[in-house]
Order: C-alpha cells, then structure tokens, then sequence
C-alpha cells in the first residue's frame, strides 16, 4: 500500500464510522418511535450531514480534497481535522435514545445543542475551504467555495437565534444547495 492508499483507508474508516453513528441514532429513533416526540428539522440535518459525508466521500474520488497530499505526518493529521469534523456532525445532528426527556424530545434537543451543532457546521465549512485553497494553491471563487459561502451564510445565524422560520429557511437551503451542488459534479 502507497501512501495514498493508506490515507485514503483512514479517511474512510472515520467518514464509515460518522455514517454508522448517524444511522445507528435514526435507527434508535425509529425502534423507540412511540416515545419521542419528533421535530422534523433535526431529521432535514441528518439529510444534509449523510449527503455531505457523501460529497466529502466522493471528492476524495476526484481528488480534490487533499487527502493525498501530506508532507509530514503533521500536515496528514491537520489533513484528518475535517473528517473527524464529519464524524461530530454525523454524531450530533440526532440524539442517542436514552431516558433523559430531553434525548426524547427531538425539538427541544434540536435548540439546545443548536450552538454546539451548527459551531461544527460553520468549522467543517471553514477546514472544507482551507484544505481546496491549499490543493489549489490560491484562494479562488469557484463552485466549490462559493457553495461553502452560501451555506456558511444561511447557517451562521443559527448560532444566534431560535426563530423556527429562520431555521426552517436555513435547513431546507442548506439541503438544497448541497443536492444542487452534487448534482453538479460529474465523473472525470
């Protein structure tokens, strides 16, 4: 095995293991259906972190993530800083079922790890952006950064506020952008 094939084996574990966790909790969710009171925001986020696990995934294919491009074992685990970001967003977006009332209340678990939540969104943003600046080389405004940008801006001001009109809006065009942005890249 090169060292491509061994960073790319890592990368994948943590990004199979960030999956894992956030299908295990939707499955526990879903087994423990009749005692929870579901909200369905926290759901559209586990859309949205499945699809960008999916695109991070899928940009390791194309190469432009920078995964295989370490010089150290330094520069390697600040390489790794942004799948393990996926991980916590993947472990976070849903609540472990447990008897606490406020693991079982999908809304009132959704505002109260809302900072915590969407303080990773806003850091997988922002590692996304640094790792394609430093394959590129330059800091550049093509799709891939302004896609970030979009995001980063609809997502921001969750930190801030509890209007479920603004997160409706900023969950649903998060989703969107993210399909739209997929949609977008092809196979070269």
């Amino acid at each position: 095995m090169n060292l491509r094939e061994h960073a790319f084996a890592l990368v994948s574990v943590v990004l199979g293991l960030a999956l894992t966790q956030l299908l295990s909790n939707l499955n526990d969710l879903i087994s423990a259906r009749k005692h929870i009171r579901w909200y369905p925001l926290p759901l559209i986020w586990a859309a949205t972190a499945f699809a960008v696990v999916t695109n991070y995934w899928w940009g390791m294919f194309l190469g432009v993530t920078g995964v295989d491009l370490p010089e150290s074992a330094a520069s390697f685990m600040l390489r790794l800083l942004l799948p393990v970001c996926a991980f916590l967003l993947c472990a976070s977006t849903l609540p472990k079922v447990a008897n606490v009332e406020s693991q079982r209340d999908l809304r009132l678990y959704y505002y109260s790890e809302r900072r915590y939540y969407f303080g990773l969104w806003i850091a997988f943003a922002a590692l996304s952006s640094i790792e394609i600046t430093s394959v590129a080389g330059a800091w550049t405004w093509g799709p891939a950064n302004i896609f970030r940008m979009a995001m980063s801006l609809l997502i921001l001001p969750l930190l801030f506020t509890r209007a479920p009109w603004y997160h409706w809006i900023a969950a649903v065009g998060s989703l969107v952008i993210l399909c739209w942005r997929m949609v977008g890249q092809m196979l070269h």
